[in-house]
């Protein structure tokens, strides 16, 4: 794993769509929690997996990324680039309303729900004012 200035990471070959609710949902997440999973490229600095989460990054006006850094190129880093979109679980449509009925839960719980005349980053530091 390494830091790497957003910058410097190239964006070649075939990537998905971008889905700009989905960069701004994964900005929330990432401001609230911190990146979960690194982006991956490789020893060239091109882009393998992980282009929502680093215009996410962008979104928040973030210089780095955490990256894993492959050793995959041409071939192999397509097929490694294809496999991170195609072989991943998604969830069914039950599966997701479980799972965000379960987030508010818990969002409610850690008192993270805006109240009228709050902000998020009010709520962070627990400041209600």
């Amino acid at each position: 794993m390494k830091t790497i200035e957003i910058e410097e990471i190239k964006i070649v070959g075939n990537h998905r769509p971008l889905d700009d609710e989905k960069v701004k949902q994964l900005a929330e997440s990432i401001e609230m929690l911190g990146l979960l999973n690194p982006i991956i490229i490789n020893s060239d600095n091109e882009l393998i997996a992980g282009r929502h989460r680093l215009e996410a990054h962008r979104l928040l006006g973030y210089e780095s990324i955490m990256a894993r850094v492959i050793n995959h190129r041409d071939l192999y880093g397509e097929l490694a680039r294809i496999d991170e979109n195609l072989i991943r679980s998604e969830l069914s449509v039950l599966e997701q309303g479980e799972h965000l009925n379960k987030r508010e839960e818990i969002l409610e719980a850690l008192k993270l729900r805006a109240q009228s005349g709050t902000n998020i980053k009010n709520l962070r530091t627990g400041d209600t004012r």
